[in-house]
C-alpha cells in the first residue's frame, strides 16, 4: 500500500518507501517535503542555543533549586561519594520521593561543588527546549499548502500555550522536572510523527523515569515498536529502556534503605488534599493547568477533527485525556492528584489550542483573511491569561527572596560553628522549616534523614536538636509553635531571619551531649 501521511489537516497518499522506521523521513509538510535526518539542523541549533541560555541564566538570573531538586541534589552527591572520597552513605529516607531522571544528572554534578546551580541550568535548558518543540510539533500538524502562515502561528501559540502552564515560570526559575515533563512529552509525540521510533521511545522513558505513571504509555508504545520493528537493536533498545524505569524507580531505594517501593510509600503518604470527592477534584486541577481558551481550543479542534475524520489529531487528544484517566485511577489507589502529575495532557492541550487558531482560521480561506481570523480568536483570548502574565512577573523576585533567605541559612550555620559543631555526633539532628530540610541538609554536607523538619500539620519539635527557625513564608514553610515532651530552647546565634536554638531536654544529660553547640 502507499504510505498515508499527515499535511495541513488531511491524510495525501505518497509512494511507497523503503526507510526503516528510524531512518530520514519527510517533515510532515507536504509529500514532496525535503527528508531530515534525526536530529535535524535547527533542533540540533535550537538545543545548543537551549543549553547555553541555560547556563546564561544561572549567572544573570536568582537560581536555587526548591525543595524536591535540593534532594536530587543531595543523594547525587551521596552517589558520586560512593566514587570518590570523602565517602558518604547513601540514604534515600527523610526526603521527598525518589526521582530517577533528574538524579543521573545530579550524580554526575556531584563530583562538582557547584552542583545545585548545574543541575538548575540543566533544568531550563529543557525546559526551554520544550517551548521549541511545542513550536516544532504545532507547526508540524498544522501546516497546510493553502496558508505558509499556518505551521507558524499554530507553533507560536502551542509554544505560549506551555507558558501559560500553570506554575511554569516558577518551575523553570526553581529547578524542578515539571518542565522537562513536558519536553519529553512532546518531544516524544514529535520525533513519532517525524517516523524517529526510537528516538520518541527514549524520550518516552525519559518521561517515565520522572512521571511513573507514564510507564503505562511507554510500554504500549514499545510493544507495538517491538512488532512493527524487528530489528535486532530496535528490540535490544526496547528492552534496555523498559528495563530502566523499574530499575530506575526501585533499585537505588532498595539499596538505601532496604525498600523498593519507598517512592511509592511517600506519595501516598501525601494525600494531597483531595477532599471528599477525589475524582471531581482531580478533574477541577486538570483544568487549572491550562488557561481556559486553551482548553475550549483544544476541545473545538477536536470535535472538529472528529467531523473531518482527522484521526490523527483524535488520537493525540485521546491521548491527553488517556492520561488524566490514569491520574485519576491512580487516585483510587491512595495517590495525591498533584496538578503537575497531569502536565503531559497540558503540554498535549497547549499543541491542540494552536492547533485549533489555525484550523479555524483556514475557513476564511487564507492570506489576509485567516490572519485576521487568527489575530481575533487570539485577542479574545488575551482578558483570560492577565492572570498567568502577572504570576509570571513576580516569580523573579520570589526567586531572588529564596536565594536570600538561603544565603542567611548558610550565614547561620557559620554562625553556629559550622557542620561540626552543628552536628557534633553521629547521632545529632539539625532541625528547621520543612521546605527548606533538603537545602539545609546541603549546606551541611548530610543525609536528609539528619535534619529534622517542622511542618505545617506538626508545628512542633519533638526531639532535641540544634534548630535553625526563620518565620513563616512561602519559601520557608512554617516555624513551630511549641517544643513538646519538656524540651527547652536556647538561642545561641542568628542571621538574617534566621534563629539558631539549642533545643535539649533537661535531666537528660546523655541525650543533651549530642546536641549541637
Amino acid at each position: 500500500m502507499p504510505a498515508r501521511e499527515y499535511a495541513g489537516g488531511q491524510i495525501v497518499a505518497n509512494q511507497p518507501s523503503s526507510r526503516s522506521p528510524d531512518s530520514e523521513s519527510s517533515t510532515g509538510v507536504s509529500g514532496g517535503a525535503r527528508a531530515l535526518p534525526a536530529w535535524s539542523s535547527p533542533t540540533q541549533i535550537a538545543l545548543v542555543v537551549c543549553i547555553v541560555l541555560g547556563f546564561v541564566s544561572v549567572v544573570t538570573l536568582p537560581s536555587l533549586p526548591s525543595y524536591d531538586p535540593f534532594a536530587w541534589v543531595v543523594w547525587g552527591r551521596e552517589l558520586a561519594h560512593h566514587i570518590i572520597g570523602p565517602h558518604e552513605a547513601f540514604i534515600t529516607g527523610g526526603g521527598p520521593s525518589w526521582k530517577p531522571f533528574p538524579v543521573i544528572f545530579t550524580t554526575v554534578f556531584g563530583f562538582f561543588g557547584a552542583a545545585p546551580k548545574l543541575w538548575v541550568a540543566v533544568a531550563r535548558a529543557g525546559g526551554l527546549f520544550g517551548l521549541f518543540v511545542a513550536y516544532q510539533l504545532g507547526s508540524r500538524l498544522a501546516a497546510s499548502p493553502r496558508w505558509r502562515l499556518a505551521g507558524p502561528i499554530a507553533g507560536v501559540l502551542s509554544a505560549v500555550g506551555v507558558f501559560l502552564t500553570s506554575e511554569w515560570t516558577h518551575y523553570m526559575y526553581r529547578g524542578t522536572s515539571e518542565p522537562l515533563v513536558v519536553t519529553t512529552t512532546l518531544f516524544a509525540i514529535e520525533r513519532h510523527l517525524a517516523g524517529r521510533r526510537t528516538t520518541a521511545f527514549l524520550s518516552g522513558v525519559a518521561l517515565a523515569l520522572m512521571r511513573p505513571e507514564a510507564g503505562v504509555f511507554v510500554g504500549l508504545y514499545a510493544l507495538w515498536i517491538f512488532f512493527a520493528d524487528p530489528r535486532v537493536r530496535t528490540r535490544l533498545v526496547l528492552v534496555a529502556g523498559i528495563a530502566a524505569i523499574p530499575v530506575g524507580w526501585f533499585v537505588p531505594p532498595w539499596i538505601a534503605s532496604g525498600e523498593p517501593f519507598l517512592s511509592s510509600k511517600h506519595a501516598q503518604l501525601y494525600n494531597g488534599q483531595l477532599g471528599a470527592h477525589p475524582q471531581l477534584e482531580v478533574l477541577k486541577r486538570a483544568t487549572n493547568l491550562s488557561v481556559w481558551p486553551v482548553i475550549v481550543a483544544a476541545l473545538a479542534v477536536t470535535l472538529l477533527a472528529i467531523r473531518k475524520r482527522d484521526w490523527l489529531t483524535v488520537t493525540f487528544a485521546a491521548g491527553g485525556l488517556a492520561y488524566v484517566a490514569v491520574v485519576e485511577a491512580m487516585t483510587l489507589d491512595h495517590y495525591p492528584g498533584l496538578e503537575r502529575f497531569m502536565l503531559p495532557a497540558a503540554a498535549i492541550a497547549c499543541v491542540l489550542a494552536g492547533l485549533a487558531v489555525s484550523r479555524f482560521a483556514l475557513f476564511a480561506g487564507g492570506g489576509l483573511a485567516s490572519l485576521a481570523v487568527a489575530v481575533v480568536l487570539v485577542a479574545i483570548a488575551v482578558p483570560f491569561v492577565d492572570g498567568r502574565i502577572s504570576e509570571a512577573s513576580t516569580e523573579r523576585g520570589t526567586a531572588q527572596k529564596a536565594v536570600s533567605i538561603y544565603n542567611q541559612m548558610v550565614a547561620a550555620v557559620h554562625a553556629a560553628g559550622g557542620t561540626k559543631a552543628v552536628l557534633p555526633c553521629a547521632r545529632s539532628y539539625a532541625a528547621v522549616n520543612h521546605t527548606v530540610q533538603t537545602s539545609l541538609a546541603w549546606a551541611l554536607g548530610v543525609p536528609l534523614t539528619h535534619v529534622l523538619t517542622v511542618t505545617d500539620i506538626d508545628k512542633s519539635l519533638r526531639r532535641p536538636a540544634l534548630a535553625f527557625f526563620a518565620p513563616r513564608n512561602p519559601i520557608n514553610g512554617g516555624a513551630p509553635t511549641a517544643f513538646v515532651g519538656g524540651l527547652r530552647g536556647a538561642l545561641v546565634a542568628r542571621s538574617g531571619v534566621w534563629k539558631v536554638f539549642r533545643v535539649t531536654r533537661p535531666g537528660r544529660m546523655s541525650e543533651n551531649a549530642c546536641v549541637g553547640r
